[in-house]
């Protein structure tokens, strides 16, 4: 849908964004070194993954930039449990020197994570043609220092897998109910995207007071008082909805 977006885009922001399709896909590090060839008047740019919520001020943007210096790269790492199935970032003197897979880590461990939001210098990373990896063209910490931002976030979340997509609303409403609001509730009640009105005692967005977990965000869609457990409907579809899933019009993703 490349064109789709493009179109969105151009008419929505005048062309002030700029785009660059990958026809074949170039891994992350590809992307980066894509851009640095497109692109050869920047130098610092800040990556940030699309399926991480990452809250930055310019406070925390200073002191990257004067912590990062001459290096190639920073990362912005946070804390997490074994809970969240992140691996684990290993740090030494203030830079990365290994990173454990998840399967590797104690059960009762808390630890760091790279939190997919870094800080290049473009100008100290040698261009690699085609596809890529990050961690062998663009942060080689086997051989340059990566330097880590510790504790960078305290509101910071994943919503990268169906899984985790649903359980952060979840915990968003629960924590709505007990007055608690985060960095993405916030934006998203500012966007009008979420209505605090709208939330069921049941745990639920917009749905029948006996919907558990249900959350319907199509505005011209009235939810019925049953529906299965852990239903996500964006645009309800024209037949009726018999199992949980996340239902896009004619497009369901069944639980």
């Amino acid at each position: 849908c490349a064109d789709q977006i493009k179109d969105y885009l151009d008419l929505h922001y005048n062309k002030q964004i700029k785009i660059l399709h990958e026809p074949v896909l170039l891994g992350t590090g590809g992307a980066i070194h894509n851009f640095k060839k497109n692109f050869p008047k920047y130098t610092k740019i800040l990556v940030l993954n699309v399926d991480f919520f990452f809250e930055i001020t310019n406070e925390l943007l200073s002191r990257a930039h004067q912590l990062m210096g001459e290096s190639p790269a920073l990362f912005f790492c946070v804390d997490v449990t074994h809970q969240s199935g992140q691996n684990q970032v290993c740090v030494e003197n203030g830079q990365l020197c290994r990173i454990i897979q998840h399967a590797m880590i104690p059960k009762n461990l808390e630890y760091e994570t790279f939190s997919g939001i870094s800080l290049l210098n473009l100008a100290k990373i040698k261009y690699v043609e085609g596809v890529s990896d990050f961690y062998s063209t663009v942060a080689i910490f086997t051989r340059e220092r990566v330097c880590i931002l510790s504790r960078s976030a305290t509101d910071w979340c994943e919503i990268g897998t169906k899984e985790s997509y649903k359980n952060y609303f979840y915990k968003c409403i629960d924590d709505l109910k007990m007055g608690k609001k985060s960095g993405l509730s916030q934006m998203l009640i500012s966007h009008s995207y979420l209505r605090p009105e709208k939330i069921s005692k049941a745990g639920s967005y917009g749905a029948g007071k006996l919907c558990k977990r249900v959350f319907n965000f199509d505005p011209n869609w009235i939810c019925p008082e049953h529906l299965p457990e852990e239903t996500f409907i964006f645009k309800a579809p024209q037949g009726a909805i018999d199992s949980s899933g996340i239902y896009l019009g004619n497009y369901v993703d069944k639980a």
